[in-house]
């Protein structure tokens, strides 16, 4: 039997009004500013440039993992991941209930939050992509576990594995675009794909876990599924609170900056401390080759100092 859909339209609403309230008040609207949304919600490792210590280790600001997908850069970031959300999630919110599919789009937000945790360190995030990327997920899963019902209709299963294709085309293609265009900019700038990437497995496996029952004959099958993506989920979820709890610098992990003198990558915090400088109230960017100390900058080879 279809569901009634409140769940995601309730979401939705919230996100909007929550963007238009707050960037009403900071200035004109544009597509990518200004941010709409209060500066605690965000999701970030590392205060902004000079201050840098760790929110969630230092701060315990553990909130950030749920919050940030209250808050948007510009109306076309709200409004496309609103309308994502929407034509993902509501197909799912009729199929299987307005509490699954929102259980599936809250812990999307959290894997995807995690997973930029883990991999993106010291790049802030904002938005819901994470949740559109977890119902992108449930999607994928019910597809699998369900191959056999979609063989016919209108949305049957040929026609969703097109669609789920272009539609990851577009996103790699529009990552390379990005990624092309960004070159040598602070890795504070641009999109956290970590937060895709986590978003969508997060989504694929709770799909697994709470969307729906298999029918009698393969509910044996069914139940082990389910089980496994539990397992899995705890697994990852430990894993990644684990990792916040003791990496104690994260200048001294591996995947993210294997080279000490890739200054192209590293944000002008990790270049301060690189150097042997000190966070504190009078430093500033300049450029991502340069760090303003008191007037004086230090060259990208911590070498000598220059005017």
């Amino acid at each position: 039997a279809a569901h009634s859909a409140w769940a995601l339209p309730l979401v939705a609403a919230l996100q909007l009004a929550i963007y238009f309230w707050y960037a009403s008040r900071r200035g004109p609207l544009r597509p990518y500013s200004p941010v709409g949304g209060p500066r605690t919600w965000e999701l970030e490792l590392f205060a902004p440039f000079p201050g840098c210590e760790e929110v969630i280790r230092e701060r315990r600001e553990v909130w950030r993992f749920w919050t940030y997908q209250w808050v948007h850069e510009g109306w076309e970031h709200v409004g496309s991941n609103v309308l994502l959300e929407l034509a993902f999630g509501l197909p799912l919110e009729i199929a299987h209930g307005g509490l699954r599919a929102l259980a599936v789009l809250q812990g999307g937000v959290v894997a995807g939050g995690l997973a930029c945790a883990v991999f993106d360190v010291d790049r802030g995030v904002v938005g819901a992509s994470g949740g559109c990327y977890a119902l992108l997920g449930a999607h994928v899963a019910v597809l699998a576990t369900h191959w056999r019902r979609h063989r016919r209709g209108l949305l049957n299963r040929v026609v969703k594995v097109v669609f789920l294709a272009v539609f990851a085309a577009a996103d790699v293609f529009a990552t390379a675009d990005r990624g092309a265009a960004t070159i040598g900019a602070a890795p504070t700038s641009g999109t956290s794909y970590s937060a895709h990437v986590g978003g969508l497995l997060g989504g694929f496996l709770l799909a697994v876990a709470v969307l729906g029952r298999r029918p009698a004959p393969d509910a044996r099958h069914g139940a082990k599924r389910r089980a496994a993506a539990v397992v899995v989920l705890a697994v990852a979820l430990a894993a990644a609170v684990a990792w916040l709890s003791t990496t104690k610098d994260a200048r001294d992990v591996p995947w993210l900056y294997p080279d000490a003198n890739d200054w192209d990558h590293e944000s002008c915090c990790m270049k301060l401390a690189r150097c042997g400088g000190n966070a504190r109230p009078g430093l500033a960017c300049r450029d991502r080759t340069d760090v303003l100390v008191d007037g004086i900058f230090v060259a990208a080879d911590c070498g000598e100092l220059r005017e």
